[in-house]
């Protein structure tokens, strides 16, 4: 594998490049579950169109990182919480009738 060159010049190891990695899922994982504020009634709109692609592609980093770096990798999964909570929170409590279109 090729080094990357980072700003100051210097080579990126793959310790670095790791880092790059797990800070980029924990932003991710932050994003996802800060797009939708914990208020009632449940914001089901930003639940499906914030937090769940958000959280997808923090999946795919995920699946990136356990197949680049193996064990090390495993460190990834500490943003599962936050970044799975709503899309959970969707699937085990279901959508109401009201809760995409509005309740009148």
């Amino acid at each position: 594998m090729g080094r990357l060159v980072g700003l100051s010049g210097k080579t990126m190891t793959r310790t670095t490049k790791f880092r790059s990695w797990l800070a980029g899922s924990f932003v991710l994982a932050i994003a996802s579950i800060g797009s939708v504020r914990n208020q009632m009634p449940r914001d089901y709109h930003a639940m499906i169109w914030y937090s769940t692609p958000l959280a997808c592609l923090w999946l795919i980093v995920c699946v990136v990182c356990l197949t680049r770096y193996k064990a090390r990798g495993l460190w990834v999964l500490l943003g599962a919480p936050l970044a799975l909570f709503w899309p959970l929170i969707l699937v085990f409590g279901g959508i109401p009738n009201c809760g995409v279109v509005g309740c009148q």
